[in-house]
């Protein structure tokens, strides 16, 4: 599955991106002194990292919301409409310890609507709505411990899309995702804590098209609790 969210907007190639980001928190862990090719650097360099990310209350709304129509477009067509609660990544070459607490009691809305008479090459279309999102990207961890949470409220991701004929291939995913982890690294001891109480997750993908050239993908997509690792 394509998903793609660009920034240029003209007659021959339209990209629109809103994205909207209640709590976000980038960690990048990277040593001056010792290079890949140094001695040193197989040597562990310790470091602790603690993230807590909160949303909570009725008004904690989050919404992402796209409308275009195109009449002719000469190239491709990416659209694209994210909404993401908590967001934490963490990247670097080795940790000590690593601590993320996300907990998501908001709103979540991403929605695209797009009417297009005919494209000439490729049409990606894509609305995700995401609570809690967690990435750690690392060489080497001693513990990693993830806590994520969605209390009471919903992630929801339409796409309503009215297409006459497309040139290329053609991909429309609506996904809306509860937690998400995902992990890369050699790490000694991970634990892992997903929870959804009451919380529906809803995707949903409304497609008409006349003619396309190439292929069709076309989904929507609704994820409660994921957790992926590997690496070790």
């Amino acid at each position: 599955m394509k998903t793609a969210i660009a920034a240029a907007a003209a007659l021959a190639a339209l990209s629109v991106a809103p994205v909207a980001f209640a709590q976000t928190a980038t960690t990048t862990t990277t040593s001056n002194t010792c290079r890949p090719t140094d001695p040193c650097y197989d040597a562990v360099w310790s470091k602790s990292i603690a993230n807590t990310q909160r949303i909570d209350g009725t008004n904690s709304i989050l919404n992402a919301t796209v409308n275009t129509t195109i009449g002719h477009a000469a190239d491709t067509v990416t659209a694209a409409a994210t909404s993401i609660g908590n967001n934490f990544k963490a990247e670097g070459r080795s940790v000590e310890s690593l601590s993320s607490n996300q907990v998501f009691q908001g709103e979540a809305y991403a929605t695209l609507n797009a009417k297009i008479g005919d494209a000439a090459s490729d049409v990606t279309l894509n609305s995700s709505a995401i609570a809690n999102n967690t990435s750690v990207d690392v060489a080497q961890a001693g513990r990693i411990d993830l806590n994520q949470q969605i209390l009471n409220r919903d992630p929801s991701a339409v796409v309503n899309a009215e297409l006459g004929s497309v040139g290329g291939d053609l991909t429309v995913s609506a996904i809306a995702g509860g937690n998400i982890a995902n992990v890369t690294a050699d790490v000694a001891n991970l634990s892992s804590n997903q929870f959804a109480h009451a919380a529906p997750l809803n995707a949903v993908t409304n497609l008409s098209v006349g003619t396309v050239s190439g292929k069709i993908d076309a989904a929507a997509t609704s994820i409660g609790n994921s957790l992926t690792v590997k690496g070790f």
